[in-house]
């Protein structure tokens, strides 16, 4: 009899290391999950002992692994928050209400004014109806129940979300940290959990390749605190006193909902790109815990695969800076934009490959200035309700 993954949780923590009071736990959806805790030793040579065997001495404890994951509306912003750092601003997404006999165009937002839980989200144009009583029989008290629900209001239709905040993300000194647990149960219903604290996120790869755009999400993780239930007094995170539940969603990016810019254009003549958003966090910065005054160097580095022309050669060759941006849109209101306003093919002669078709592949990487950092964020998501559908906080990635 085996055990299955039931549940995936993450809490910010309140300080390194340390659980917050009334946590907030998010359930998160991971492909794959893999943490291995390592505790070294060493040899310890004991003198006047006739040349005995030495004992082997306990070093401090780690762990390290992966979590693969496929980028959402939901959890985006806590993968900006683990790469970047905690948001440098958070609101609503639009401070705009729902009024009567209103023309709305596509892409508009308004909140609800009776249940002010939703946002709603202009999908067909068109002149509002004579009540808000039209959304009183659709939407729920529990705003995730009525994720992605098309309304007719006169000639308007609307998607409706979770009432909506905007993060706006920018390089931090100091990345906060996070406690995982997954639990595990079997088919008797036995669970076992284990948690992992003083959790950070490496790296966050993005990736443009055959017209296609990886959404996959592979952090390293590095950290220093595991326990587990097996131990006297383990308290799972969803039963500590005051613990808010945060349900998971299956809310992802399409293809037709990203795009990939470079300068103000959108990418032609490309075959393949990767940026790589790195903190270079090491263990040994994990085991610091909060005498951290500088977590990691982040960094910005990948390559570009482009169709060969005299035109782009010159261009490398020149290194010519330039622009880009992924950027995730979708049409129930949530948006997810990475910047790197600084991007320089890195080689002075590109590789040229021919393959029916020549082609320029250079190594690329991103810098900045004070006014504009080497990469910065801006993401629409859905603000966070339990499963009441009480709102337990806003900009608490």
């Amino acid at each position: 009899m085996g055990f299955l993954t039931k549940k995936i949780r993450i809490v910010k923590e309140a300080t390194h290391g340390t659980i917050p009071t009334n946590p907030v736990c998010i359930e998160f959806l991971a492909e794959s999950f893999g943490l291995k805790q390592d505790q070294s030793t060493e040899d310890i040579n004991l003198l006047g002992t006739g040349g005995d065997a030495s004992p082997m001495a306990f070093g401090v404890s780690k762990f390290s692994g992966t979590v693969g994951l496929i980028a959402s509306v939901d959890n985006m912003p806590i993968i900006a928050t683990h790469i970047l750092g905690a948001a440098t601003s958070a609101g609503a997404a639009t401070v705009q209400t729902w009024t009567t006999a209103t023309a709305y165009a596509v892409g508009d937002k308004v909140n609800t004014v009776a249940n002010a839980k939703h946002t709603l989200t202009c999908v067909t144009a068109g002149t509002s109806g004579a009540s808000e009583a039209v959304f009183s029989p659709v939407l729920n008290t529990d705003p995730n129940l009525d994720r992605g629900a098309r309304i007719t209001d006169g000639t308007v239709v609307w998607v409706a979300m979770p009432k909506l905040a905007t993060y706006v993300f920018t390089r931090q000194q100091q990345l906060p940290s996070f406690t995982i647990e997954y639990e595990l149960e079997d088919e008797s219903a036995n669970t076992f959990y284990k948690r992992f604290s003083n959790v950070y996120m490496n790296t966050l790869p993005m990736a443009m390749s055959g017209g296609t755009i990886s959404l996959k999400v592979s952090g390293d993780f590095v950290g220093a605190a595991y326990s587990d239930s097996t131990q006297a007094g383990y308290v799972a995170l969803s039963a500590m006193a005051g613990a808010k539940l945060v349900p998971n969603f299956k809310d992802y990016y399409g293809y037709e909902d990203c795009l990939v810019k470079i300068d103000t254009v959108a990418l032609c003549g490309i075959d393949s790109m990767n940026l790589d958003i790195s903190r270079n966090v090491t263990a040994a910065d994990g085991l610091n815990n909060c005498k951290i005054v500088d977590i990691g160097i982040t960094s910005v580095k990948g390559n570009l695969k482009k169709v060969f022309s005299l035109a782009d050669y010159a261009a490398f060759k020149a290194h010519t800076d330039f622009a880009t941006e992924f950027n995730f849109t979708k049409a129930n209101g949530c948006k997810a934009v990475f910047s790197f306003p600084y991007v320089r093919p890195a080689l002075a002669d590109p590789e040229q490959t021919i393959d029916k078709q020549a082609y320029l592949t250079t190594a690329i990487s991103a810098y900045g200035t004070a006014a504009n950092q080497s990469v910065s964020a801006t993401i629409t998501a859905p603000m966070m309700f339990d499963s009441t559908g009480t709102l337990v906080g806003t900009g608490v990635y």
